[in-house]
């Protein structure tokens, strides 16, 4: 028997009345698509803690569960959000309390549910609060809340709403009530319904948990790069100065970086939200002469560790950074973005591109992907790499100071343990969990080999960039690839012969073949290399010097007889220049007795100190170079892969 696969037009129109007559008897009869409907008043804090109350509809069965995640996308780590969640109450519609049962940290089990009228409960922030039951983990700051009353109020909402069983997809509203001259700096839609009230709404659970607010007094900035209006807000913990004027420069630069990679950007608008910790104190402690280490280790037992970064979300990214004072705030700000570039980078993968276990999280009994590969390591080699092409760095930099530094940290997993797919899949365990940093070092170092592998076997057709935007296309933010099958789907876009790459040094534990790749690119790889080098011109230098606590500075604090350079005490040097001063073009030291100059910030302004390089003997680990001579078809992959073109005359 065959079924039609049309109706009738008769058909048609009967389906139509009969749709409009169940719509029109639902009206009158009151029943109304269910929604969340949350109520906050920020007005009302109590002790860093604030009340939140859920209006809700009745349900049929007598027990129903509310949850607080386990875990959110993106952090890789247990949070357990209900450990925050005091004084959890369920009110029927005489508001008589309703029972409720607690078995574990995020779960509470509602009695009498058919008789469910609303909810309420009060948020402890995860900044601050000793959680309910300890726990091995914090939340990250980065996906955690924070309330500072009267100065500002950080929600990521795992820590503030929670979900009935079941319930994930039902739409969300959240009205509220905030401090005069108070506003929402976030990617969700809002509509300001009273003086101070101001509604905001998702479309369901998953986009509430992938979008960050943060209450304070305006600091906003917008701006339009292509097709995207981009939003930057700011907010700090005891500075009440303007911050976007001085983050503007370096986002816009990240963001224009990545049109450049892109084209476009795949969303019509995008908010940057930057919330500065004060660690001034601690930037004071580093200038100090003496017992620096033991007044930084008295600090930290009392602060803790600051800690920073950022947590990326489709529409929106959520900052947290330490200020350590105003001697080191303009360089933060030029170190936010390449953080920035990485954050934005994740709107391709994983928020437009991955498996159904990102795709389809389960907030309470997670199941991680084995792809951190693709997720983390792409994402992270593509930020550096979109840096290099667009000319933020040098070929130099990006060769012989970026990726020579992941490759260096990468050769540090334990390989003959695990594989990169093993790691990812158990990366809650904690045996696991202590190589998960290594997503951003071996793997944005076997993204590099991967794409290499890809330009080769192509011919130049095609690299990495090509096949992930592919596979974007293909899928979406909404349409999950399939965990076990991707690499196969995405070997079949390139060639045959890269399933040996992935089934080698992906997912089986062989060594990275570093100089077999490289090769392809015309640069060579040594792992271990003796040889004569020039001093480092402070390490091998007749000076002391203060520990560097942001990016590559450092400060002389001692300068002895032997010193070739030229310090005085209280000059201020980037640690990190020894390959723009010593390495040529290819690689090579520049000859012993060449003059070098080298800049320093001398009392707030820069001198230029020339001196003449001397030579040490020294092992190398990790070294490379070009060879001296490279063929047309090395010189037409390396255009390939860091141009992204095809080299004119090549």
């Amino acid at each position: 028997m065959k079924i039609a696969k049309h109706v009738f037009p008769y058909q048609q129109w009967f389906s139509r009345i009969v749709i409009a007559i169940a719509l029109w008897g639902a009206g009158l009869l009151g029943i109304e698509t269910p929604v969340y409907h949350y109520s906050v008043d920020l007005t009302r804090i109590v002790d860093d803690r604030f009340e939140v109350k859920l209006s809700c509809a009745e349900f049929a069965s007598d027990k129903v569960i509310f949850y607080f995640p386990k875990i959110v996308p993106g952090t890789y780590q247990i949070s357990d959000f209900g450990r925050y969640i005091k004084n959890f109450k369920a009110y029927d519609q005489l508001d008589k309390i309703l029972p409720v049962a607690h078995p574990d940290c995020n779960t509470f089990i509602i009695e009498q549910s058919s008789r469910l009228s609303s909810i309420s409960y009060w948020v402890d922030d995860t900044w601050d609060a000793r959680p309910a039951g300890g726990g091995r983990h914090k939340p990250w700051p980065m996906s955690g809340t924070n309330t500072q009353a009267s100065r500002s109020y950080i929600w990521n909402a795992g820590g503030v709403f929670g979900f009935f069983a079941g319930q994930l997809d039902v739409p969300v509203e959240i009205e509220v009530n905030l401090p005069e001259n108070f506003y929402g700096v976030t990617a969700l839609p809002q509509v300001k319904i009273s003086n101070n009230t101001y509604l905001f709404k998702a479309s369901n659970y998953r986009q509430l948990i992938d979008s960050p607010i943060m209450f304070t007094p305006p600091d906003t900035l917008s701006l339009t790069v292509k097709n995207t209006k981009i939003l930057i807000g700011a907010a700090h913990e005891s500075d009440s100065s303007h911050l976007v004027q001085r983050l503007q420069p370096s986002l816009s630069t990240a963001v224009e970086a990545v049109v450049t990679f892109l084209d476009t950007l795949p969303t019509d608008h995008y908010t940057f939200i930057y919330y500065f910790t004060d660690e001034h104190r601690l930037g004071g402690i580093v200038t100090q002469k003496h017992f620096v280490i033991l007044k930084m280790l008295a600090y930290f037992i009392k602060n803790g560790l600051p800690v920073g970064g950022g947590l990326e979300h489709r529409q929106s990214s959520f900052y947290t950074l330490p200020d350590l004072g105003p001697n080191y705030f303009d360089r933060l700000c030029q170190l936010n973005s390449e953080i920035a570039i990485h954050e934005f980078m994740h709107i391709i993968t994983p928020l437009g591109l991955h498996s159904e276990l990102i795709g389809e999280i389960d907030f309470i009994t997670p199941k991680m992907s084995k792809h951190l590969w693709l997720y983390e390591g792409v994402t992270e080699y593509f930020a550096q790499l979109i840096r290099v092409r667009s000319r933020l760095i040098s070929p130099q930099d990006f060769l012989f100071k970026v990726m020579r530094s992941k490759i260096k940290s990468g050769e540090r997993f334990p390989n003959e343990k695990m594989s990169f797919t093993e790691m990812s899949a158990n990366v809650l365990k904690k045996k696991y969990q202590v190589q998960f940093l290594q997503v951003y070092q071996r793997g944005a170092a076997m993204a590099m080999l991967l794409d290499l592998e890809i330009i080769r076997l192509t011919n130049g057709k095609k690299c990495l960039a090509d096949v992930i935007l592919e596979l974007a296309r293909k899928y979406s933010p909404d349409n999950s690839f399939n965990e076990e099958t991707f690499i196969d789907e995405f070997v079949d876009l390139v060639h045959p012969d890269l399933r040996q790459f992935f089934t080698k040094f992906v997912e089986g534990r062989a060594e990275l073949p570093y100089a077999d790749i490289l090769k392809t690119v015309g640069i060579e790889y040594l792992p271990r290399l003796k040889e004569r080098c020039p001093r480092h011109y402070v390490a091998d230098n007749d000076v002391k010097r203060q520990l560097g606590i942001i990016d590559d500075f450092t400060q002389i604090t001692h300068v002895g007889k032997r010193d070739f350079v030229g310090f005085k005490e209280g000059d201020i040097v980037n640690m990190n220049l020894y390959h723009q001063l010593y390495l040529d073009s290819l690689g090579n030291y520049i000859p012993e007795y060449s003059t070098v100059t080298l800049p320093v910030i001398r009392q707030k302004q820069t001198v230029y100190l020339p001196f003449k390089v001397k030579y040490i003997e020294k092992t190398t680990q990790y070294r490379l170079r070009f060879f001296p001579e490279r063929t047309a078809e090395q010189r037409f992959y390396y255009h390939i892969w860091l141009d992204g073109r095809k080299p004119v005359g090549i």
